[in-house]
């Protein structure tokens, strides 16, 4: 669904991107690939890969700014039930 209304200032920061979206804390093992996670303050990132290996979830992602082409980066290994801020449904 396209938004019907401009995002705030507050958000987006003078950038076409939702820099601060909405979130909620999820353990690592419920993240999904397309989930838009945040890396840090004003770095949201969409999940490319998520997988279990013997050492936890292996997340690996891509800014929300970086290009198709662009290689994912890997994001971390997390324990399952380690918390992760994921972008509420409708902030991205």
């Amino acid at each position: 669904m396209a938004r019907t209304r401009p995002l705030p200032q507050t958000k987006t920061l003078g950038t076409p991107w939702n820099l601060r979206p909405a979130t909620e804390r999820v353990p690592a093992r419920a993240v999904r690939v397309g989930d838009v996670v945040m890396e840090g303050p004003d770095h949201p990132a969409i999940v490319t890969q998520s997988f279990k290996n013997r050492l936890g979830w292996v997340l690996r992602a891509r800014y929300v700014w970086q290009q198709p082409y662009e290689a994912p980066w890997a994001l971390g290994t997390f324990h399952p039930d380690h918390k992760i801020d994921r972008a509420l449904p409708g902030e991205y």
